[in-house]
């Protein structure tokens, strides 16, 4: 007699009772935004799946952990690179990605530590992101009044390379600053004003003075008082880009990441018009570069 079939079936709903008490939720939908509150005494996972291309998941009297599944689009041939930013109040959490066989341990966050210093950038293995977050608390006041957020960002990339760590130095092409012109989430003309170099955070800011706002899709550009019918605002790059402070005017131009304007491409304004003129003349545009 095949006994194969029937110990088959009792290994499954070994698994089945092994595994159910430990999973608390899980959450499947097409959301972007997610709220979950822990409002029972037993610890517990969650599997919470993210799979726009941002959200934020608030996690309310954190209790037990998390398991974030960053997946873009919810298609799982789809590779991608997704950034968090986290913080918390009255909790203490750890951040770990997980591996084939383990948990790789990213960042703890408490009172002295509220919040993630940078962002933390992963790149898709098997076209999702696997995060684990777990409350590290047992004690009742900070169950209860408890908050974690985590933010995350997506962005898909259009081939199955790892990601190139130098992808975001070199200079933008001809073809490239003609598309980011029209996709960007901020297009500014102006100067650079002045430039900081952060060692902890492995980034550069550029403070800018802006004269002309072609499109910003928050106000992250503003005026100021000192300076009649100019614009202020900063922008982010790599630190490993080295990038320098230029005189002259330049247009700028990225996306917003996580609340803060990251940038992407940057020709002098003088080559811009070059550039669009030549453009307008060949009809190879496809927005108005008129603006």
């Amino acid at each position: 007699m095949d006994l194969y079939p029937y110990l088959h079936q009792l290994w499954c709903m070994l698994v089945v009772f092994i595994i159910a008490p430990c999973i608390k939720g899980q959450f499947n939908q097409d959301q972007c935004d997610w709220m979950i509150r822990d409002d029972t005494e037993e610890k517990g996972i969650r599997n919470v799946f993210g799979t726009c291309s941002e959200g934020e998941v608030t996690w309310l009297s954190p209790y037990g952990a998390l398991r974030l599944v960053l997946q873009y689009g919810g298609d799982a041939q789809t590779d991608f690179r997704g950034c968090i930013t986290t913080r918390i109040e009255f909790t203490t959490i750890k951040i770990s990605q997980e591996g084939k066989y383990n948990l790789n341990k990213l960042a703890i966050l408490n009172i002295t530590h509220p919040e993630t210093e940078r962002e933390l950038c992963f790149d898709s293995v098997g076209g999702k992101i696997v995060l684990y977050i777990e409350a590290d608390t047992d004690d009742h006041e900070s169950i209860t009044l408890g908050k974690a957020f985590i933010n995350y960002d997506l962005e898909r990339r259009f081939n199955h390379l790892s990601y190139d760590e130098l992808i975001d130095c070199r200079p933008c092409s001809d073809e490239e600053i003609l598309k980011a012109y029209c996709t960007s989430d901020f297009v500014v003309v102006g100067s650079m004003d002045k430039l900081f170099h952060d060692v902890n955070t492995n980034e550069s800011e550029l403070s800018l003075s802006v004269a002309k706002i072609i499109r910003q899709k928050s106000q992250r550009f503003k005026r100021t008082t000192n300076e009649k019918g100019r614009y202020h605002g900063s922008v982010i790059a790599p630190l490993k880009c080295n990038i320098r402070k230029g005189e002259g005017n330049f247009i700028f131009m990225g996306k917003l990441r996580l609340g803060r304007a990251i940038l992407h491409c940057a020709p002098r304004l003088s080559q811009w018009e070059e550039l669009k003129k030549i453009a307008i003349k060949n009809e190879d545009y496809i927005c108005d570069l008129e603006n």
